[in-house]
């Protein structure tokens, strides 16, 4: 995705911020690849922060992979591998 998006962003597939993307809310998704900017909450299975890609705010994966150069300020919880998505924001 680029360009610009905000406000909430919900869904069951994975979701790619490019490097001109932007995000500015809370993002839910199954994977989630940042080479742009995210800014706000973030609830995903697997977040990849490449080396250009920047993430300020709070998130909560099963996975976490930040490349050299990727940029995280925030806070971070992992989630037990069986707890569901879905049920993340609601809490």
């Amino acid at each position: 995705m680029d360009g610009v998006i905000e406000g909430l962003v919900n869904t069951a597939f994975d979701i790619s911020v490019g490097k001109t993307g932007k995000i500015t809310g809370t993002v839910k998704a199954r994977e989630v690849v940042v080479s742009g900017v995210v800014e706000g909450s973030l609830v995903c299975d697997r977040l990849e922060l490449l080396c250009c890609g920047s993430l300020k705010g709070d998130v909560a994966y099963r996975t976490l992979v930040i490349q050299a150069g990727g940029r995280f300020v925030g806070e971070s919880r992992e989630m037990k591998v069986n707890h569901p998505l879905k049920q993340i924001g609601n809490q």
